[in-house]
């Protein structure tokens, strides 16, 4: 059967951002930023907006996106208020946006904003209120003046009072320690009391616990007494019962037998049943129990292929990344992306090799080519070599190996490896789990 699947391509006023919703979000997002760095606020919520629409649903970004567009809106508004002069109302727009976003390069924007329109208040301020702090400064320096006349006497007066506090205080201290001695003393003499209550009470105490334990002997050999004569009289009752059993038996043993083998017959029917009831129950608890089993292993499974599936997602934004330094001309700072990027695939595949993990790889070696850079291609590729090792991947590494050989690198290779993965027959759908190859 033939898996086809649709693609997209993601365009914002004739700027491509890519074919995967998310990616091209980010893409968005990216010049949004890029724009707010430049103070091009109206374009950076213009960005950001685009980034919110593109993104998928209760995607993790999209309330990051929508926050940040209502941040360049105030930023904006902020700005137009300096432009006017009216500095205040600037930088308390430029810290509402500040608390409404954690993007560190809209943070450092937004910070270096709020200071230069605090700087410019305080000049206005200072500038309109220059002769009147003046006036300000040398009323305070006579009343300071004045402060510290008074406060000079009020402190030789504090040390007159003081001299006689103290004396006051080591009279009353003295009086208070006699006090408290005698308190202590009859203090003691209660405690002395209460531990001699205390001993009187344990012994007491003792002797009431040596007379229970007398009692309790007393008691246990009544019982014993008891066990042998109800073990004795037991065994009379045993034996004459038995003695009476042989005798009805042998009186009836020509008519019970049929008796008896009825008996025997229902007894083992019950036995039959009884086993297969509990046969029936070990059965059923060994099925939920490979249920449970099963579905813990499936509950990992997924666990791992979330885990490996954010990790890809995060080895294609930095891949994203590396293509708009590449675009750029940034060939570098590109490479550095990209290597980063197939680390990050590289962990993903480790978690779970899935579909989606094998096509990343190729798009990244793809990359490396495409930048000339062949050493780090090859390195990718041995990379994939790991966890991929079917017949087909086997044929596409080999293929790739030649070109990196040779470094020769095809321009319209990478379109038409992803459109012969798409169309073949025996293409495994998306998210295939490529560990049982390995």
């Amino acid at each position: 059967m033939v898996h086809h699947e649709e693609t997209y391509e993601f365009y914002y006023e004739g700027t491509y951002l890519g074919s995967i919703r998310n990616l091209a979000a980010d893409t968005a997002f990216t010049h949004g930023i890029e724009s707010f760095e430049r103070g091009n606020f109206q374009e950076a919520e213009k960005w950001f907006n685009a980034a919110h629409l593109t993104c998928e649903s209760g995607s993790s970004e999209e309330t990051k996106f929508k926050n940040n567009k209502e941040v360049a809106k105030l930023a904006y508004e902020g700005q137009f208020s300096y432009t006017n002069h009216d500095y205040g109302h600037a930088q308390r727009k430029f810290e509402e946006a500040l608390r409404k976003t954690d993007v560190a390069e809209i943070r450092d924007v937004l910070s270096s904003h709020s200071r230069a329109a605090s700087q410019r208040e305080v000049e206005a301020r200072a500038a309109a209120a220059g002769v009147e702090a003046q006036r300000a400064a040398a009323a305070e320096l006579e009343a300071t003046a004045r402060e510290e006349m008074e406060l000079e006497i009020a402190l030789r007066a504090s040390e007159q009072e003081a001299s006689t506090f103290e004396l006051e205080t080591a009279i009353a201290t003295s009086e208070l320690k006699a006090a408290l001695f005698a308190s202590n003393q009859e203090a003691a003499e209660r405690e002395a009391g209460e531990i001699e209550a205390v001993i009187y009470t344990s012994e007491l105490e003792i002797a009431l616990f040596a007379s229970s334990q007398e009692a309790a002997e007393r008691e246990a050999g009544e019982i014993q007494a008891a066990i042998a004569l109800s073990e004795r009289q037991a065994t009379e009752e045993i034996i004459s019962q038995r003695q009476a059993v042989e005798r009805d038996a042998f009186a009836r043993e020509a008519y019970g037998r049929a008796a008896i083998e009825r008996e025997a017959v229902r007894r083992a029917a019950l036995a039959r049943e009884a086993a297969a009831k509990d046969a029936q129950a070990r059965v059923a608890a060994g099925r939920a129990a490979l249920a449970r089993d099963a579905a813990r292993r499936a509950a990992l499974a997924q666990e791992l292929e979330n885990a490996a599936q954010k990790l890809n997602t995060e080895g294609l934004k930095l891949y994203n990344a590396g293509l708009l330094k590449e675009k750029a001309g940034k060939r570098e700072l590109a490479l550095d992306k990209y290597e980063k990027a197939a680390e990050k695939i590289d962990e993903a595949a480790e978690k779970k090799a899935l579909y989606v993990i094998y096509k990343s790889f190729i798009i990244l070696i793809d990359a490396f080519m495409r930048t000339k850079a062949y050493h780090e291609a090859g390195k990718t590729m041995n990379m994939a070599r790991k966890y991929f090792q079917d017949d087909r991947a086997k044929f596409t590494f080999k293929e790739i190996e030649g070109q990196i050989k040779k470094e020769a690198w095809s321009s319209d290779y990478l379109d038409e490896y992803l459109h012969k993965l798409e169309l073949s027959e025996t293409q495994i759908v998306e998210n295939r789990d490529w560990s049982s190859s390995k």
